[in-house]
Order: C-alpha cells, then structure tokens, then sequence
C-alpha cells in the first residue's frame, strides 16, 4: 500500500453454528495500532475494516481476525512511503 492517504481493506467471511463477535486488530510494527470489534451471526457471516493510510503509517503491518485471545488468520503486509 501506498502512504498517501490510501486505504486498506480486511474482508473476513466467516461460518459459525452461534453468534458471536470477532475482531479485526491492525498492528503497526508489532503493536497494536486499531482494533474493530464485530458481531457474526450463523451460518455465514462476512465482515470488513479499513483503515486510511498516512505518511505516518509507513512500515510492517498485521492486520488479524481474533475470536477473544485466538488468532484465527493474519496478513502481513507493508505500507510504503
């Protein structure tokens, strides 16, 4: 991604037999930098997030779906000046 003011987007698609709520986590060099909680409904539910990227943003970015504490997937990826 591109540093002026670009944005980045998470789609998740989830199954679940419950309701629940997961979160998308944005981290920024290893530490969190955003973090979207989501309610998710049976049997499918899809969800995303984003965040606009700013020249103050440059750097290795995770972006992951959580279930309370459990990772469930990660993207790792970089934002370029």
């Amino acid at each position: 991604f591109s540093s002026n003011n670009q944005r980045g987007y998470f789609f998740t698609r989830i199954k679940t037999p419950k309701p629940g709520k997961i979160a998308h986590v944005w981290l920024l060099e290893g530490k969190e930098y955003h973090r979207i909680e989501m309610d998710v409904k049976p049997p499918a539910w899809s969800v995303y997030s984003y965040l606009t990227f700013q020249p103050q943003h440059v750097g290795n970015w995770k972006a992951e779906v959580r279930e309370g504490e459990q990772t469930l997937t990660t993207l790792n990826f970089k934002v370029l000046q």
